[in-house]
């Protein structure tokens, strides 16, 4: 007959091994919509050369503005204008994308126009990718039909507003 006696102390040995992986330094990007070369967040300018003083019917003024994504994501941006003053509800404005104004104009009438590009209708955005820069012309004239009550308004004013926000999908 065989007896077998288990012995005391038998040792059964498991090995492990660990690696962690952190990720270290990130940041957040921006998004930076950049006007005739402004940048920065609610940014405000004024163009000397989008005014027009002792403007009669039919007269216009043009200005190019340069738009660029100056920011880390692509963009969409979308243009608001108004007027104001005076004068301001008998103004219409017109936006160009990719157009250029063109000369100034000093002889009367005083027509300033936007070459090339297409006519931006209101509520359209534009897309803007990252390092993007577009022009866009902004035409404002005191149309013919202009009516005797405006006449020696002192003030009027014409404010383009761009608005931006991120692109999420390509």
């Amino acid at each position: 007959m065989l007896l077998l006696v288990p012995t005391a102390g038998t040792t059964l040995a498991a090995w492990t091994d660990r690696s962690t992986v952190a990720g270290d330094g990130f940041t957040s990007g921006r998004l930076d919509l950049v006007v005739d070369g402004r940048t920065g967040l609610d940014t405000t300018h004024a163009r000397p050369d989008l005014a027009l003083e002792g403007m009669v019917p039919g007269e216009s003024t043009a200005a190019t503005l340069s738009v660029a994504n100056g920011g880390d994501a692509d963009l969409d941006w979308t243009p608001t204008v108004t007027t104001g003053g005076g004068l301001g509800p008998a103004l219409t404005v017109e936006l160009w994308l990719g157009g250029r104004a063109s000369a100034d104009d000093t002889t009367y009438p005083r027509t300033e126009t936007c070459t090339g590009g297409t006519r931006l209708l209101p509520g359209r955005s534009v897309r803007a990718d990252r390092g993007s820069t577009r022009d866009l012309c902004v035409l404002a004239t005191l149309p013919t039909s202009t009516d005797d009550a405006y006449q020696g308004r002192t003030s009027g004013s014409v404010t383009v507003r761009l608005d931006a926000t991120q692109v999420t999908t390509p």
